[in-house]
């Protein structure tokens, strides 16, 4: 997943979820907490076709947890 951070599309974190046991379904604009070990910066081509670097994290899944409250 992409993941803006606090809504900024200027700050965006790529998470790996490595169990598919979410407790519930993630949709866009979902506000999520996020307890997470990093792993390694990844690049990838943007559909401009500019290379963008971006910090990946990993995750299980109950460790992801919707945000009821926003």
């Amino acid at each position: 997943y992409r993941i803006a951070v606090n809504d900024d599309i200027d700050n965006v974190v790529y998470l790996e979820v490595l169990t598919t046991t979410l407790d519930q379904r993630l949709l866009k604009d979902d506000n999520v907490k996020i307890y997470a070990t990093f792993n390694d910066l990844i690049t990838y081509e943007t559909v401009m076709g500019s290379s963008q670097t971006i910090p990946a994290f990993n995750a299980h899944g109950d460790r992801i947890i919707l945000d009821e409250e926003n």
